[in-house]
Parts: structure tokens; sequence; C-alpha cells
């Protein structure tokens, strides 16, 4: 595995770069406050832009650690709509778990499939890992679908596995191994 850090990724209408400390404004207004996004995420929408400015001080300062893997997802025009990053590694294993979040007015048009299979090419090709995988909600069949359309494989559900606000959810689940990816790309 070679920890090469957050690089910036392009693709045909998604960028993926560092977040800063100057796009507070900006993703608390497109998502961290909207609670339609974080219906089904384990955190609460963020109640004024102080608390998106608290992580996100948290997030770039992360940064300085080579293995932290945290993309802003903005579209080619400039505008910043969600983010991509991992959230749990084994470097022993090579595998890693990503998630995603993004903007409520950017569902179901591609974005966030764009921006997962950019990160797929570069954590298989760039800093060696075998294995990608990927959770969701039951009750979010859009993340279910952003999942499959980047040829990762349903590997099941585990019951009752999430409590998030209150309720107890089913958590689907889905992963890619390299071989298949580089199967994909032929």
């Amino acid at each position: 595995m070679h920890d090469v850090g957050t690089k910036t990724l392009r693709g045909q209408r998604v960028v993926l770069r560092r977040f800063t400390r100057n796009d507070a404004e900006a993703m608390f207004k497109n998502w961290a406050s909207d609670p339609r996004v974080t219906e089904t995420v384990t955190w609460h929408p963020h109640k004024d832009v102080n608390e998106t400015k608290e992580l996100l001080k948290i997030w770039v300062n992360d940064y300085k650690n080579p293995w932290t893997y945290r993309w802003a997802i903005e579209t080619n025009e400039g505008t910043l709509i969600g983010s991509i990053d991992f959230v749990a590694f084994s470097e022993a294993h090579l595998s890693g778990e990503v998630g995603y979040c993004l903007a409520y007015d950017y569902w179901n048009q591609g974005y966030a499939t764009e921006a997962l299979n950019l990160l797929i090419g570069f954590m298989f090709e760039e800093v060696g890992l075998n294995r990608i995988e990927a959770k969701y909600l039951v009750v979010n069949p859009a993340s279910k679908r952003v999942m499959e359309k980047v040829g990762m494989q349903f590997e099941g559900v585990h019951r009752q596995m999430y409590r998030i606000k209150g309720r107890t959810h089913d958590l689907g689940r889905y992963a890619i191994v390299k071989d298949d990816y580089e199967k994909n790309r032929r």
C-alpha cells in the first residue's frame, strides 16, 4: 500500500479535491444543514455554519496524515456539492470502506457515481488497495444504485445493524475487488 494522501482527481463533470476552511459556507448551505441529506447518515444536520467550520478545521488538519483520503466533490463549474472519503482502512488486508454524501439538488444525476468511480480507480491504481466496500441503509436505494453502477457486487444485508436517529435499520453491503475492477476496464 502506498500512502499518497488526498490528490486532486478530475472527471468529466466533477473534481475531487481537498477541503479547505473556506468551504464551510457552501458545505453548510448545500448539504450539511439539509435534513433530507442527513436522513440516512449517522450525523445530524448542522445547526449553524460554525458547526461546519469546526468540522472542516479537523478535516483540513487531518490532511497532514498521508493516509487521510477525504475529498470535496465539486462540479467542473466550481459548485461544492458533496464529500467522499475512506471511513475505514485495513493496511494488513489492503482494504477500505468508502462513504459519500451529496447535496440534495444533485441527487440522481450521476455525480455520486462519477465521484465513486474516480475514487475507486485512484485507490486501486495509485494507493494499491485490493478491496473497496461500501454500506448503505436499505431504506436508501439510490445509494445502492450508485454502488451497482460502479461495478460493486452485493454481499448481503446485516439485519437491524445500525441505530440512527432513534430508528433501527438494515444495512446493505457492496464491494469491489481489484480483479473485478481490472476486468470491467477491458
